[in-house]
């Protein structure tokens, strides 16, 4: 089902990557089918490549009590845009991500706050004043944004290369 790999698109840019079977398999989604199965393993071979940079946001977190999936205003105070946001989240300081949880979805608005942006899978960039902007976001390519306003982190450059290296979805 298409909102179960819109899960595990979401989980990609968390701390735990799992589906929940639990006591009652019946009664939950599962990738049990190919597709889904292929979906579900692709997903956590990009979340295995953000290992590295996962691991330095735990250690801000032991350090800082910085949580690893942060709300937008912990990293732009001054925009007052990003007090209200519900739909979207960073990765740390580096990735802003806007899941999909409509079904059917092909497009995303997503809010860019002022800085330098590069969607991740198309390697586009932005240049944002601060402003939402309207992105694909296909199966298997939900939008997220890499913060290029920073310094870049190295722990990033696994998950980045096989972001580039993935071939456009089905069409």
């Amino acid at each position: 089902p298409e909102l179960l790999r819109r899960w595990a698109e979401f989980s990609i840019f968390t701390c735990l990557f799992r589906s929940h079977e639990g006591v009652h398999p019946e009664g939950n989604a599962q990738p049990y089918d190919d597709d889904s199965i292929e979906a579900f393993a692709t997903n956590a071979k990009l979340f295995a490549s953000l290992f590295e940079y996962r691991q330095a946001l735990m250690g801000e977190a032991r350090d800082n009590g910085w949580p690893l999936v942060r709300h937008l205003w912990l990293h732009f105070p001054d925009d007052a845009k990003v007090l209200r946001m519900t739909s979207q989240f960073m990765l740390g300081p580096d990735l802003l991500v806007r899941p999909v949880t409509t079904e059917g979805a092909l497009r995303s608005v997503v809010y860019l706050p002022r800085g330098a942006w590069m969607h991740v899978w198309t390697g586009a960039e932005h240049a944002s004043v601060g402003e939402f902007v309207e992105v694909d976001s296909p199966l298997g390519r939900p939008p997220v944004f890499l913060r290029v306003s920073r310094e870049p982190q190295s722990s990033l450059q696994k998950f980045l290369e096989m972001a580039r290296s993935r071939p456009g979805p089905p069409s």
